[in-house]
């Protein structure tokens, strides 16, 4: 699903949210929303892959553990494809790795529940 900004904070930036939970999905996009940016909204890293196809965005959060596709399988695969390496990936999930190893596969990580202003910090980063 694909959402509009109602602000003009940041025009044309677009966040792609992979995330198997609707509510939190849905909470994460309107928060984004009215903050200025553009959301879309997959299920998992199948759906977001498909999304790709269409749109790439500026920025993607993705959610660790979802079906049919990881949050890590999805950034793995992403990096392996040129023209989604520069994409930003941030991990926002309840779950953190265990292996510090794999922190290398994110951009930055955040830990749910977060602190709104942190993750609009954390995107501001990387954009």
């Amino acid at each position: 699903m694909i959402s509009n900004c109602q602000a003009n904070q940041s025009p044309g930036k677009t966040v792609l949210i992979v995330e198997d939970h609707a509510d939190t999905r849905i909470l994460m996009s309107n928060f984004l929303q009215e903050s200025g940016y553009r959301t879309i909204e997959t299920f998992d890293g199948i759906d977001a892959l498909k999304a790709l196809d269409i749109e790439v965005p500026h920025i993607i959060l993705t959610d660790l553990r979802m079906p049919n596709m990881d949050g890590l399988t999805l950034s793995r695969r992403l990096k392996s494809i040129q023209k989604f390496r520069h994409i930003p990936i941030i991990l926002v999930s309840s779950t953190l790795p265990s292996n510090r190893a794999l922190y290398a596969e994110f951009s930055s990580m955040i830990q749910k529940p977060y602190v709104k202003s942190a993750l609009l910090e954390s995107i501001l980063r990387f954009l």
